[in-house]
């Protein structure tokens, strides 16, 4: 017993098999007896006809430009490039899905024929225009005329065998190539049973029935909003509360200007910079560097008031040499500036050592 893995016809036009032994061994002139998985070929069968529809539909909503750039079609899925100037849009995507599936649903009839290249022409069949044809070719018909291509491959008696088409995904490949991936039958089934087992376990955990789901999700991103809004000024009432304490640890440079270097717990750097404003709002003369922790990530802002920018007191350069004791870097402005840390455990150290970082640039 063998698997057909692949065929592939040689230059001699013979049809080549590549076989996987699965049970026993074969010989060279061992007779074998070949048989169709009837329901891998049905699949196959389904996207293959699939294509020659999408194809039709992409050129009647985008425009006669478009081509086929490649295909590849097997029992699960197919996959259609094509020719392109930009993305194409969900309105467009969903109404070259809807004219695939009414044709589907018309039961147009498959004609599969042989012809002469000229003939095929005269009935405006389509094909890869990079392909080379023989003098006698073969054309799928489908609906008498509705898409008519140059084909030698295996497709359905008719379109409403394939039962249903659902586009995947659209996406680029290459310059000018879009490409466009989708399933049908049994796929599209399969695909509908998971998202309805998804909606139903996501009703399940918000208390909400499937198509109450918009209405309740809504619900819960207000929710959070007016939380998100109660947090932060929560935060900023305990940066407020916190603003004395801070002051009050200041420490006086030579010049009689104040630095201000104090760590803070949690809190994000929207946060700390309305602090360091209401600090600087506190002080008249001064530089003010803050640190903050939050889910493990070490922050630093500076400010400098603008008679200290004067004197050559630049934030940028504050902020920069105070991150690099903990293994971080940045910058900034002269008034304002940002870096990020690493070794949390030299926070204390590299706050203690800006007022002499400030001294030596006075």
């Amino acid at each position: 017993f063998a698997e057909v893995r692949d065929t592939q016809k040689n230059k001699n036009a013979a049809i080549l098999h590549h076989v996987e032994v699965a049970e026993g061994s074969l010989s060279v002139k061992d007779k074998v007896e070949a048989e169709v998985d009837i329901m891998t070929r049905r699949d196959t069968m389904k996207n293959h006809s699939a294509t020659h529809l999408l194809n039709k539909a992409l050129r009647e909503v985008l425009g006669e430009h478009i081509n086929q750039a490649g295909s590849y079609v097997d029992s699960k899925r197919l996959r259609f490039d094509l020719t392109h100037f930009e993305g194409i849009s969900k309105e467009d995507l969903k109404r070259i899905e809807e004219i695939v599936n009414e044709q589907i649903a018309l039961g147009l009839p498959v004609a599969v024929r042989e012809m002469s290249l000229v003939e095929s022409q005269e009935e405006g069949a389509i094909g890869l225009f990079e392909d080379k044809y023989k003098d006698v070719v073969r054309v799928v018909n489908m609906g008498n005329g509705y898409s008519v291509e140059l084909c030698g491959g295996t497709h359905v008696r008719t379109t409403s065998d394939i039962q249903m088409l659902k586009i995947m995904s659209e996406s680029s490949v290459a310059s000018g190539i879009r490409r466009i991936e989708a399933i049908t039958g049994r796929e599209v089934y399969k695909h509908m049973t998971s998202s309805d087992r998804v909606l139903s376990n996501v009703g399940t955990l918000l208390k909400a029935a499937p198509e109450e789901l918009d209405r309740r999700i809504a619900e819960l991103q207000s929710e959070n909003k007016g939380l998100q809004k109660e947090v932060h000024n929560l935060k900023q009432e305990e940066s407020a509360k916190s603003l004395n304490d801070v002051l009050d640890q200041a420490a006086e440079l030579s010049n009689g200007s104040k630095v201000v270097a104090f760590q803070f717990e949690d809190m994000d750097m929207d946060t700390i910079r309305g602090l360091g404003d209401k600090i600087r709002d506190q002080i008249a003369s001064g530089v003010i560097v803050l640190s903050t922790v939050k889910e493990g990530k070490l922050n630093f802002i500076a400010m400098v008031t603008k008679d200290l920018i004067e004197k050559g007191v630049f934030a940028g350069n504050i902020v920069k040499q105070v991150a690099q004791i903990t293994g971080g870097n940045g910058g900034g402005r002269k008034d304002f500036a940002a870096a990020g840390g690493k070794d949390i455990s030299k926070v204390d150290e590299a706050l203690g050592q800006v007022k002499t970082i400030v001294e030596q640039m006075l």
